[in-house]
């Protein structure tokens, strides 16, 4: 399965089991005037469960992570929006294995923001808890606050920049 087949996937485990086709684009505006073209959700299917299967996969993956014996519980310990997600350590074949996690967000309710789901997949990285899950956090602390709000140990400066490149490149300034 590609990526994005899991987090059409883990979508459709998170809004009830609504398979939806992909799309990228929500809407096309100018930036002075009014929507020209609105994108619509299209359904695709559904996921082949029971109610019942559906509700207990969803309850299994909200304790991956808010169940303090949950794989990601201490990882993603500072994570403030409601949340199930599933852990993955794959056998790579040569090297580290690869770290995944797939999850989605509960929170449209709190936040007036849609809730999202995502797939992280990290190759040769080692465990799926250390490494993929603190990705997801930070992908859902940028969907709703814009920017990162922890800073996860193996993180580099990337995507936080501390100065303003120029086209002369970093903090480089033109000679005269």
């Amino acid at each position: 399965m590609t990526p994005l087949q899991v987090a059409r996937f883990v979508a459709a485990i998170g809004n009830g089991g609504t398979l939806y086709r992909p799309q990228l684009i929500e809407k096309i505006q100018p930036v002075d005037g009014p929507v020209t073209h609105e994108f619509k959700p299209e359904v695709a299917g559904t996921l082949p469960l029971r109610p019942d299967n559906l509700a207990a996969i969803q309850e299994a993956m909200s304790m991956v992570i808010n169940n303090p014996r949950g794989t990601a519980a201490y990882t993603l310990r500072g994570l403030t929006f409601k949340s199930a997600g599933k852990t993955g350590t794959a056998q790579s074949g040569s090297g580290d294995p690869h770290a995944w996690f797939i999850g989605y967000t509960q929170s449209e309710a709190d936040t007036g923001l849609p809730d999202i789901a995502i797939a992280v997949i990290v190759e040769n990285a080692g465990e799926g808890s250390e490494m993929a899950a603190p990705l997801f956090q930070a992908l859902v602390e940028t969907y709703y606050y814009g920017s990162w709000q922890f800073r996860p140990r193996f993180a580099s400066d990337f995507g936080q920049p501390t100065y303003t490149p120029t086209q002369f490149g970093a903090n480089a300034t033109p000679s005269n």
